[in-house]
């Protein structure tokens, strides 16, 4: 009796072996690349060693942008402080602002007030008026 194997079941060690394989390659790939530019001083100028220039660039440009990435983050932060504080001394401003219209409004009140007391005392004088009636008056002001 024979059994019966079927394709599906050798898919994943093909695909096992080919990613093994592209690893290996990776592998003595970088291995070649680094003996041919320490050995040879004339490939310097081959696409070896620029590739592996290129590979140390990458690599600090990204050092840099996580640098960079961690400073922006940082002044995110104290930009968002910076908003926060303003708008906590805008409101305490507003409140100043408020009260001391209300006070000014009070004192200009006063003031006319005093004002019209004044002129009445002035002209109940000029008319001879009783005590009774310039205190009768200035209440009803």
């Amino acid at each position: 009796m024979q059994l019966f194997v079927s394709k599906a079941w050798q898919a994943p060690a093909d695909l096992v072996h080919s990613c093994r394989l592209t690893a290996q390659l990776a592998r003595t790939e970088e291995a070649a690349k680094r003996a041919m530019v320490s050995r040879d001083p004339s490939a310097k100028g081959s696409a070896a060693q620029r590739l592996l220039d290129l590979e140390c660039e990458l690599s600090r440009v990204q050092a840099d942008r996580t640098e960079l990435e961690a400073r922006y983050m940082k002044e995110h932060k104290r930009a968002g402080d910076f908003k926060t504080k303003s708008e906590e001394l805008k409101r305490r401003l507003d409140t100043v602002l408020r009260d001391q219209r209300q006070l000014v409004q009070r004192v200009g009140n006063a003031e006319a007030r005093r004002y019209a007391l004044s002129w009445i005392l002035c002209h109940a004088k000029l008319r001879g008026l009783t005590l009774l009636q310039i205190s009768w008056l200035h209440n009803c002001c």
